[in-house]
């Protein structure tokens, strides 16, 4: 706002409110100005006064909107499957000039929740820490489960958590059931892999039926176990008479299939 004085008025009151080094209210300042014209002083229209006035006494903001934006389109790109970005929060107050020049440099993939921000204020380079909210969906136990507990795909569910409070090896897929908890969980507690196991088909020293296929040919035979194995697993049985180990895959409760080609 420029003001012209004449120089033959003195006006003391003015001086006493603009320089006392308190600041006056908005209403005061706009009916002060609006009445200097008697005194000799030109001055700009009202509207444009006022607006002057607000924005001298608006508060300086902090890192503008679209510096965040622009930081948060370059940060989307790195993130792991799974994982959605909640927030970015600047660990400096840029200046007002400041533009961004690059986002984490050197990381294709965000590994942690503080990343460095490079910005650039005029010929000047900034290097300003950010720390990022993010969350991941991961499965979590629905309810609590003591450890041997028969878990099916109720007692599960997917569940937004801090993406950095988990560590690699947690569940993102309900896995196939019927599965045992190899460990007490507790209600919302993320589950990782070791936590769940497939229940025992076969358990040490069963005697399991053998199903033997070649071609349109089926053998029955009982072989010993000497490993515990789950639905799936191939597992050695061994023959009581020899004493040789054969590899079959357990079909079922203390049964196994073997198929010759």
């Amino acid at each position: 706002m420029a003001l012209s004085v004449d120089p033959r008025r003195r006006p003391g009151g003015i001086a006493q409110a603009l320089g006392s080094g308190r600041r006056p209210g908005r209403a005061a300042v706009v009916a002060l100005l609006a009445g200097l014209s008697a005194t000799g002083l030109a001055l700009e229209p009202a509207a444009t006064l006022a607006q002057t006035i607000d924005q001298a006494a608006a508060p300086d903001a902090p890192e503008g909107p679209s510096l965040i934006a622009a930081i948060t389109a370059r940060l989307r790109p790195l993130l792991p499957a799974g994982m959605r970005l909640d927030g970015v929060t600047l660990a400096c107050a840029p200046p007002p000039a400041a533009v961004l020049s690059a986002v984490a440099p050197g990381l294709t993939q965000l590994q942690s929740r503080t990343v460095l921000i490079e910005l650039m204020a005029g010929a000047r380079r900034l290097v300003c820490p950010a720390t990022i909210a993010a969350e991941r969906r991961v499965i979590v136990a629905a309810r609590d489960l003591a450890a041997g507990d028969l878990v099916s795909a109720a007692d599960l569910r997917d569940q937004w958590v801090d993406a950095f409070s988990i560590s690699s090896g947690v569940l993102t897929e309900l896995p196939a059931q019927p599965l045992i908890s190899a460990t007490a969980l507790r209600a919302g507690q993320p589950i990782y892999a070791g936590e769940l196991s497939r229940p025992l088909a076969i358990r040490p020293g069963d005697w399991v039926t053998l199903i033997v296929k070649n071609g349109p040919v089926t053998v029955r035979t009982q072989l010993q176990a000497r490993a515990g194995a789950a639905l799936g697993d191939d597992t050695a049985l061994i023959n009581p008479t020899t004493g040789a180990p054969i590899t079959a895959t357990v079909t079922g409760d203390k049964t196994a299939e073997l198929v010759l080609e």
